[in-house]
């Protein structure tokens, strides 16, 4: 999902928080994880305000069409798995929506 996100272009963490309905510490470890693969590349903009944004780099978005093409044959494939995931990216979404 986060690569997803990544592929439309630099993003900030704020943003990647709002479309995964994931925690910071969780957020931050999987940028960190993903960074430390090779695949994300973290760019801090001097301010005031400081900004944050996150990217693919060129290995991530090379990446990119395999995980495409697979999420595309698990939607053909696994109907009932997919649904069931969506099912509880509603959920968490509602519940983040009600705290």
């Amino acid at each position: 999902m986060l690569l997803a996100a990544l592929a439309s272009g630099p993003t900030t963490f704020a943003f990647l928080r709002e479309i995964g309905a994931i925690s910071d510490s969780v957020l931050g470890e999987r940028l960190r994880e993903l960074g430390d693969a090779g695949l994300v590349e973290r760019h801090v903009e001097p301010g005031p305000p400081v900004a944050v944004r996150h990217a693919l780099n060129d290995a991530g978005a090379v990446r990119f069409p395999a995980l495409e093409a697979l999420t595309e044959w698990a939607r053909d494939h696994l109907p009932t798995a997919a649904a069931l995931l969506v099912t509880a990216a509603q959920v968490r979404c509602a519940d983040n929506l009600s705290q």
